[in-house]
């Protein structure tokens, strides 16, 4: 009776089902209709599949444990479902009994029908989106039909954000695949579409189902993680030395080397990222940046050959770069045509590695930089639409002399990468796969929601247009449809930035003021480094306004040096409206950020829009309201760093960063326009105690500076104007 009761709650028809069952999942399979249900035991929850594609099924041929075995007559396949003991994954494979048979793609197990009310949620270019499950139309990449291999990482959700309960889609074999969120009953929910390899099934092919109780889409994230590759920082740290430099780094694209690296220096950034497009046209530049414990980070590009015109403007004056101008090395369609369109054509990645073993060390021997930035490598050009391609897919090439499968393609990419890594040189990409990730370490794009190009996304202006709105909503500066999928997983394999074009200083074509703001307090949530961009002599913040560069660098840059090689163990909403958000990571730093226009109270703190309070075993950062101030005030504690803008001077807040390295205190102000500046400094006076006023150019000494006791304590430093920048030696800081 039990047993009929079972099959009636879970809609199968009784005496034909097959059954496994474990302490938290009960599966049934009708192999009459290809249809099954899975009983959530932690809810009392049953998921049944939409209606849409079945695989008629005969069997069970086999039962074993937690294993279903079948045949499909139809495909000449064994589809099997595996149910491990204590588990809430449930593996669905097939197999062909011939893997060499020409095959049509076929739609797989139809997908498990949401409750009306819930979300999507996937890494569709970006860190991670969630999409009503009755939306009407995709807002980007049409997830209709998209290769699984264009996501970020090879899974979707499907979440209740209240209860948390839900289920994801995993596909565990994803290059050869496609996923499909059509709109069944209302709700739309994702299922897989098999393609060929190069004709046939060839290898076997398996999802995983991962259901949670109450876990929602950080549960999911953990699923994924449990299952993928990670290649840890800390992991590259041991073989790479200039891997801990990352951490606390903001990438600075800097096309064309105007940034002076001494001068970033005397300013307070300790670490930087320093792009610049062919730093061997600066002479010793790059050793002058390397000796400052700055990473210095080349251009180079191999996914394009350009076999039509050889003129290409990528090729001249970049000599020894990675895209070739011959035919051989152009991957081939299936029709036998080359890949590509115009004179952009696709190099096969089968001759990345040969390339790079040619190229890149002789470039290192003349400029060693310590980053080489591959642009596009996996955001391939010809795939940043709304078709199938999405965010960038990977191809095959059908050449006799370099064939190469989907899977293949990703191998030979990971080679090239992998060799570049054992040159002790950190890969950068744009954007970037969960497949690339053991050998990468910088990827560009991933915290932006967009392929930055005014032809596709990214806007040039506010008010009422397309891309604005998808801005605002769904890309960087919305915060109601994202969550940090990619970080949960990854966020202690990578550093993750914006994309250069989207940046905390740049919004191109927009006023900058309030997004620049909205991303300091994202990067902090999310745990990232800060982005900015020089991409023309007086351009970015760096030369227009140096205090927003420099606020947007304190703001993130300590909180990500103590978070870089964390994992972040959760992320949640805390109110309704999901304008104020909570992460926490593994070694016990807690971060709330508020997004919204109203005021946060946060125990005895109250957070305004774009505040936040870090809090970790590292120090504590906050930008919250201060009643006594009558305005927000930023105050940054890590370790011999502190950094506030609590004091004011003619009704203006003072910006003052303090620093202690090698026994000298650091000190930094930024200038307020029109005035000589006293500074206050709370160490204890004493006959041995000196102050040098230092150069803002270069950091330099240039003279003894004057001081005196202040009458509150600590001392006074005569009055100074400009980019303050003080050395102190013989200081001995007083308790706050």
């Amino acid at each position: 009776m039990a047993g009929s009761l079972w099959m009636v709650a879970l809609g199968l028809s009784v005496g034909t089902v097959a059954r496994l069952e474990n302490s938290e999942l009960r599966v049934e399979v009708d192999p009459s209709s290809g249809e099954m249900a899975v009983l959530d035991k932690g809810t009392g929850q049953v998921w049944r599949q939409a209606k849409g594609a079945r695989i008629p099924l005969t069997g069970p041929v086999s039962q074993s444990g937690g294993n279903l075995r079948f045949k499909s007559a139809g495909l000449k396949a064994q589809v099997e479902f595996t149910l491990p003991p204590r588990s809430r994954n449930l593996t669905v494979s097939i197999q062909a009994d011939d893997p060499q048979a020409k095959i049509e793609p076929f739609d797989f197990f139809a997908p498990f029908q949401p409750e009306p009310g819930s979300f999507l949620t996937v890494a569709d270019y970006n860190d991670g989106h969630l999409y009503p499950t009755d939306l009407d139309k995709w807002p980007l990449y049409n997830l209709d039909h998209i290769h699984v291999n264009a996501l970020d990482m090879p899974w979707v959700g499907v979440v209740d954000l209240r209860s948390g309960r839900g289920y994801s889609l995993m596909v565990d074999t994803p290059f050869d695949a496609t996923l499909k969120c059509l709109k069944t009953d209302g709700q739309r929910a994702p299922w897989v579409r098999w393609e060929a390899e190069k004709g046939s099934l060839g290898y076997a092919r398996a999802v995983t189902y991962h259901f949670t109780a109450k876990g929602g889409y950080v549960d999911m994230a953990k699923a994924f993680r449990a299952r993928t590759e990670l290649g840890k920082l800390s992991t590259k740290a041991r073989s790479n030395k200039n891997i801990p430099k990352l951490y606390g780094a903001p990438g600075l694209w800097d096309f064309n080397q105007l940034v002076s690296d001494r001068e970033m220096k005397a300013l307070g950034v300790d670490r930087c990222v320093h792009h610049v497009q062919d730093w061997s046209a600066h002479g010793d530049a790059v050793k002058a940046a390397n000796a400052l414990g700055y990473i210095t980070e080349d251009y180079d590009y191999y996914l394009s050959s350009h076999p039509v015109s050889p003129d290409h403007p990528y090729l001249s004056g970049t000599s020894g770069r990675g895209y070739y101008d011959t035919l051989e090395h152009v991957a081939v369609a299936a029709d036998g045509k080359p890949r590509g369109e115009g004179d952009w054509w696709i190099q096969c990645p089968s001759f990345y590695k040969t390339v790079g073993k040619e190229i890149i060390p002789k470039r290192l021997a003349k400029t060693p930089t310590t980053a080489i930035y591959f642009d596009q490598i996996t955001a391939d050009y010809l795939g940043v639409d709304d078709g199938p391609l999405g965010g960038g897919s990977l191809e095959e090439c059908y050449d006799p002399k370099h064939p190469l499968g989907r899977r293949e393609w990703s191998g030979a990419v990971r080679d090239f990468l992998k060799y570049v890594t054992d040159l002790e040189v950190i890969p950068a990409a744009e954007h970037g796969k969960w497949w690339e990730v053991p050998y990468t370490s910088i990827f560009y794009g991933i915290v932006s929601a967009q392929w930055p190009w005014p032809d596709v996304t990214f806007p040039t202006s506010e008010g009422d247009n397309e891309q604005w709105r998808y801005y605002r909503t769904w890309g960087s500066v919305g915060h109601t449809y994202r969550v940090p999928l990619w970080q949960l997983v990854y966020h202690d394999s990578a550093i993750t930035m914006w994309y250069p074009w989207d940046v905390n200083d740049v919004t191109v074509g927009i006023p900058n003021d309030w997004i620049q703001e909205k991303k300091d307090a994202a990067s902090v949530l999310y745990g990232v480094a800060a982005g900015f961009m020089v991409s023309d002599p007086g351009t970015g913040s760096w030369f227009k306004d140096r205090g927003k560069f420099m606020t947007s660098y304190r703001n993130t840059a300590k909180i990500h040096e103590a978070l870089a090689d964390k994992e972040m163990v959760s992320h949640r909403f805390l109110t309704p409206d999901r304008d104020v958000q909570e992460t926490r990571w593994s070694d016990g730093t807690r971060v709330v950020v508020n997004f919204g226009s109203t005021k946060f109270l946060e125990g005895s703190y109250t957070i305004p829009r774009f505040g936040w309070i870090a809090k970790g075993p590292w120090g504590q950062a906050e930008k919250v309201w201060d009643d006594d101030a009558k305005r927000v005030v930023t105050t940054i504690v890590k370790g011999g760093y502190r950094f506030t803008d609590r004091s004011t001077w003619h009704g203006r807040a003072v910006a003052q960063a303090e620093s202690t390295t090698g026994g000298v205190l650091r000190v930094n102000v930024d200038p307020i326009e029109g005035e000589r500046l006293p500074v206050h400094l709370s160490v204890r006076p004493s006959t041995g105690l000196r102050v040098y006023v230092c150069d803002a150019k270069t950091g330099e000494r240039t003279r003894r500076a004057t001081w005196s006791p202040a009458a509150e304590g600590g001392i006074n430093v005569e009055p100074l104007t400009g980019w303050i920048v003080l050395d102190v030696e013989q200081a001995s800081r007083l308790r706050r």
